[in-house]
């Protein structure tokens, strides 16, 4: 779990387009909440997120997914919006769980 007060921090790709990323500051470093999701992309997760009083603000289990709406991509857990209560929690602080669900190792031979 981590914890702390969410940002979004700029990145310049190698073409020179710049994307926003959530991060959590942590002891000196930022935990990329973006790079973690990205790697758990179209794999079974259950995400939990707590605000400072503790009281869950999601608290999802689902396939998750970028999902194309208008010019945008917003990551989504199943049907929820997860883009729009990281975004709702940007400067503060909160306390996020990341699960991956998926059988990752298992081998299908065919």
């Amino acid at each position: 779990m981590y914890t702390g007060f969410l940002q979004l921090q700029e990145k310049k790709l190698n073409d020179s387009r710049t994307v926003l990323e959530y991060v959590i500051p942590a002891e000196g470093n930022f935990i990329n909440l973006t790079e973690e999701l990205n790697n758990l992309l179209n794999d079974k997760v259950h995400i939990l997120i707590k605000d400072l009083n503790e009281k869950y603000i999601f608290n999802e289990e689902g396939i998750l997914l970028y999902q194309r709406i208008g010019s945008s991509y917003y990551i989504f857990v199943g049907r929820k919006n997860l883009d729009r209560i990281l975004k709702e929690s940007l400067q503060h602080k909160i306390s996020i769980s990341i699960k991956c669900l998926a059988e990752r190792d298992k081998v299908i031979k065919s």
